[in-house]
């Protein structure tokens, strides 16, 4: 029997360019929806966009300096940058929801390739449906920093060489702080596949560390305090807002309200919290040994991600977590569906 050529292409499994369309169509269908609510059906732009991300970029635009009253905020110049640079085209609004669309749908494809390279393609589909159908319930929808770092983690995680995932890792820590809980197990998972694990760490916290710092030099143009001040508001300042910042969602300050909001997003994403936690229990009864393979590191990152949750109840607190929760559903799912290796 005459074989297949090695390059055929088997259309039995799902191919990138679809599956990259497919999840291009589903974030767009989102934000367009999202961007007609805030523009014709009395919807709000999210606050933080709304007063304080954009009256900054004005007031750059303006003269005024960085993390100088008033324009201060908690975020680093990564985030700022990108954020000038939307306000620039004159159209931010639609600019940056469409740029949001863009995020999710490249969390998406990211998320599926991963997973496909660690053998579960199909479940790689799958968990890339499971974050977009989350994302309006984690206010992935809205101008957030957690998708666009939410690229960043993934990147990083598909990232073999140090410096790649050093660069990546650095860009994630500085678009959402909370990045950092991903830090050991991309520090750990990368330094694994290295014969020298030590050189290996040693190049990714060099690089992570120099873009860091290369981030910060553009803050010397308004002069060293705007950078002092600016390395304070983006970092040192963490402990006291976590403490003392009284939101909604504070559970410090406002410990009944937190509760709530935690209690609704359990309601809101059981199609996630329900079939991974069962595929952990699954796992956990299993004879076969763990390994470090993508369902560990899936559960290491939810759990890594779900820390935060204790110290906020705010809805896109839960963008993170959901992302490796649904790899958990993904991984699980097709494993129901296909049969034991046997080689």
């Amino acid at each position: 029997m005459r074989q297949a050529p090695r390059d055929a292409v088997d259309y039995s499994r799902p191919q990138d360019s679809t599956v990259s369309l497919l999840y291009i169509g589903i974030a767009l269908f989102y934000e367009v929806y999202y961007l007609i609510s805030v523009r014709f059906m009395g919807g709000e732009l999210f606050f933080d966009a709304a007063e304080v991300w954009l009256p900054i970029a004005k007031g750059i635009a303006n003269g005024g300096s960085l993390y100088v009253e008033p324009l201060t905020d908690n975020k680093s110049p990564v985030w700022h940058a990108l954020n000038y640079l939307v306000y620039q085209t004159g159209h931010y609004t639609p600019v940056f929801i469409l740029l949001t669309a863009v995020a999710n749908a490249t969390v998406a494809f990211l998320l599926y390739r991963w997973l496909a390279n660690s053998n579960y393609r199909k479940g790689g589909v799958i968990a890339g449906l499971l974050y977009l159908a989350a994302t309006p319930f984690v206010y992935g929808t809205i101008i957030n920093v957690r998708s666009f770092a939410m690229v960043c983690v993934l990147a990083a995680l598909l990232s073999t060489t140090p410096i790649r995932r050093g660069v990546w890792t650095a860009l994630a820590v500085l678009l959402s702080q909370y990045s950092i809980f991903a830090i050991p197990i991309l520090a750990l998972t990368g330094s694994r596949q290295s014969e020298n694990a030590i050189r290996w760490l040693q190049k990714y916290c060099v690089t992570g560390a120099l873009v860091g710092v290369l981030a910060f030099m553009p803050l010397l143009y308004w002069g060293t305090d705007v950078l002092v001040a600016g390395v304070q508001q983006s970092f040192l300042n963490a402990g006291n807002y976590v403490l003392t910042h009284a939101d909604h969602g504070n559970p410090f300050t406002n410990p009944g309200t937190y509760i709530e909001n935690h209690a609704r997003m359990v309601r809101q994403l059981l199609f996630l919290l329900v079939p991974s936690a069962i595929v952990i229990v699954q796992r956990l009864r299993s004879p076969r040994k763990w390994a470090l393979d993508a369902f560990a590191i899936a559960v290491a990152l939810a759990v890594s991600f779900g820390i935060t949750l204790l110290l906020r109840s705010l809805q896109y607190y839960w963008l993170p977590p959901s992302v490796f929760l649904a790899a958990i559903v993904g991984i699980g799912v097709e494993s129901w569906f296909t049969p034991p290796r046997t080689d």
